[in-house]
């Protein structure tokens, strides 16, 4: 007899699940696990050992056997849940639907005001017309971050195995949502970081800026709303 899940997942969110958790897995995104918003176990390394080790358990079915592996996120959540308790869950949940895939309309601002704060350099070795110091300080806050790019492709025996399984392939592939939820995380932090630091912050000028920053840049004026976007999650401990 199967027992009751302990976890419920949203059939329609499944492939998101068993995407992002996938990706939790790859040797290409270990250096970036703790620099995401994602709060993992205090020791990280043994949750992605456990991780991996559910999902080899899938592996060694074929697919054709087992109709896919639907209920993976589902096994790796009750797995989670049993482990862990539920706020790690609950946690997980949160940052996927705030960070690693997030819908077009609550993340796109954050996209928007990035691509305008960077246009010109961090250090300002691009701009067309002065920056607003806050603008500055979310550059200063940014530029405090590696800039070593995620790997574009799979870096290990077992990366390579995930990407065939699931037939990952350049165009989608968990290593692109990792890498847009680092550059998400780094935003929404720097802008963070200048609002503790009391930077002058007025919409106003900000959006004038921003314009001109977009006309540089060939965007769509209209394209640039208020800076408002999804929070990262909560520490869950």
């Amino acid at each position: 007899m199967i027992s009751a899940p302990l976890v419920n997942v949203n059939p329609a969110e499944s492939d998101e699940w068993l995407l992002m958790l996938a990706g939790l897995s790859l040797d290409a995104v270990r250096p970036y696990l703790n620099g995401m918003g994602l709060q993992l176990p205090p020791n990280a390394i043994q949750f992605v050992t456990g991780l991996r080790r559910l999902f080899a358990q899938f592996i060694s079915r074929r697919l054709s056997e087992t109709g896919g592996d639907a209920d993976l996120p589902r096994v790796v959540l009750d797995w989670v849940f049993t482990t862990y308790g539920n706020d790690f869950v609950v946690h997980l949940r949160e940052w996927k639907s705030n960070v690693f895939k997030p819908s077009d309309n609550q993340a796109f601002q954050a996209y928007v005001w990035r691509i305008l704060v960077t246009r010109g350099g961090l250090s300002g070795e691009r701009d067309v017309q002065p920056p607003p110091p806050y603008v500055t300080r979310v550059r200063v806050a940014l530029s405090a971050f590696p800039s070593s790019p995620i790997p574009a492709s799979p870096q290990s025996g077992w990366d390579r195995q995930l990407f065939k399984r699931y037939s990952y392939d350049d165009g989608w592939n968990p290593l692109t949502y990792i890498e847009a939820a680092v550059r998400y995380y780094r935003f929404t932090t720097a802008w963070d970081e200048a609002r503790r630091s009391k930077a002058p912050y007025d919409i106003g000028e900000m959006k004038v800026w921003a314009k001109r920053e977009a006309e540089v840049k060939r965007m769509p004026i209209e394209l640039i709303q208020d800076p408002v976007w999804l929070p990262l999650p909560k520490p869950w401990r």
